[in-house]
């Protein structure tokens, strides 16, 4: 698919008319037309605030066999380091939760033998924390099944 089939193809799929497309990138209609016609293309700055209007990629607009975003080889790659990234930040909580937990023991048994009023407030910072550390966990654990 083209640069002005794809175009046309999102324009009025946000239901937009050419003229209000043309406000929206602060040209004429008559361009928007060209370009829908295939006389002209819109140069940098405006393919990418139309990229930035219709929520697609740049790469989708100007290579012709794309037909989606999701054919586009960077966007793929991307979508697994997001994956990656947040998978090492589930476990990152979890290991956090687990050593607040261990920390938060093992101040809680120094205050019951010392009556150490830091050690009471230490263990119970500790197990704030730990609570706060597995509820992100498995609170993002959730909301990615």
């Amino acid at each position: 698919m083209k640069f002005h089939e794809k175009l046309i193809k999102l324009r009025k799929s946000k239901g937009l008319s050419q003229e209000e497309l043309a406000e929206m990138l602060d040209v004429s209609r008559q361009a928007i037309s060209r370009w829908e016609l295939e006389s002209t293309l819109p140069d940098v700055p405006n393919l990418l605030k139309i990229s930035e209007i219709f929520g697609v990629t740049t790469d989708y607009l100007v290579h012709d066999d794309y037909e989606s975003d999701e054919d586009i080889p960077i966007a793929k790659e991307k979508e697994k380091e997001v994956i990656v990234s947040e998978n090492k930040r589930y476990k990152l909580h979890l290991i956090a939760g687990f050593a607040s937990v261990l920390a938060a023991f093992a101040f809680l048994i120094a205050a019951i033998s010392e009556l150490s009023i830091i050690s009471v407030i230490l263990s119970f910072f500790n197990c704030g924390i730990a609570a706060i550390n597995f509820y992100l966990y498995f609170k993002n654990k959730k909301s990615k099944s």
